[in-house]
């Protein structure tokens, strides 16, 4: 799943309104005032944008994305199939494969071929994706919302952006265990003020979390996710995700989460394959080896 983080050019609004005109000062500074009035209809907005994007199945999108975790470093060529996303290796810690692993590659995909693997793992991930729904769902109302004092805007987005912090609103009580982290999160959000849609969003657990008084898992203080998404022609599209997250799984067993994920090279389908079909543009496309 996509499922689906988070810089430099510091400007604060007084500074913005400083260099500009005194009509441009009016008006940045009705623009800012607007989306002070309600931060909490901001975040509703943005929550309801994300939903949809987790919800979307006909993206038709193409991408290479990049892995790095304590096992190396991946390349891999990526479809978005309407039975899943299915992916060909490119690259492992740099460096083109061997022919010995390219026709490892070529012998997995081909296995995918006529089976139900890959609509499996969708299943399995469409559950996940209902955690994600109910925490968006939650979040406007579990945090308190304040700009950012310096408006840091992300040099590589043009459109104007507003920088949201958001802490744990003490007001706010998990109803279940998908909820129960939520008072642990702090952190920061780049918002368009356009059309209100997410473009990083840096969060931090600041104390520990017990799932299930710990039985299930405990996620321990200190781990930090980042995500970012960039618009492509007419959607938006995740393009970074780190994860460090230290976890305990059944009171036995620790988990490191420590990954880097990155896409790029988008490009849109004419229409939303199958996950054979999929398979079958991933086999056709030649793979340097070396």
């Amino acid at each position: 799943m996509h499922p689906n983080d988070y810089v430099k050019r510091l400007l604060p609004y007084c500074a913005l309104l400083a260099f500009l005109s005194a009509a441009a000062q009016g008006r940045a500074a009705a623009q800012a005032n607007d989306a002070a009035l309600d931060l909490r209809a901001l975040i509703r907005d943005v929550c309801r944008g994300q939903i949809e994007m987790l919800q979307r199945h006909d993206t038709r999108l193409r991408y290479q994305i990049q892995r790095t975790d304590h096992k190396g470093s991946t390349l891999r060529d990526e479809i978005e199939s309407h039975d899943g996303n299915v992916a060909r290796l490119l690259q492992h810690d740099g460096r083109a494969l061997t022919p010995e692993e390219d026709t490892g590659e070529h012998e997995r995909l081909n296995g995918l071929l006529g089976s139900d693997k890959l609509q499996q793992r969708e299943r399995d991930e469409a559950k996940a994706r209902i955690y994600g729904v109910e925490m968006l769902q939650v979040l406007p109302d579990a945090m308190r919302f304040t700009l950012a004092a310096m408006q840091t805007p992300l040099p590589d987005v043009a459109d104007r952006q507003v920088v949201v912090d958001f802490e744990p609103d003490p007001a706010f009580h998990p109803a279940n265990m998908t909820q129960q982290i939520l008072p642990a999160l702090r952190g920061r959000l780049w918002v368009d003020v356009a059309d209100h849609h997410l473009l990083r969003m840096e969060a931090h657990n600041t104390s520990d979390v017990n799932l299930a008084w710990g039985l299930l898992a405990k996620v321990h203080a200190g781990g930090s996710i980042l995500y970012e998404q960039r618009r492509f022609q007419d959607l938006y599209t995740f393009t970074h995700i780190a994860l460090h997250l230290r976890l305990r799984e059944l009171m036995v067993k620790a988990v490191l989460l420590d990954t880097d994920t990155l896409t790029g090279d988008f490009q849109r389908l004419p229409s939303s394959p199958s996950g054979d079909d999929a398979v079958r543009m991933l086999l056709a496309k030649p793979v340097p080896t070396r």
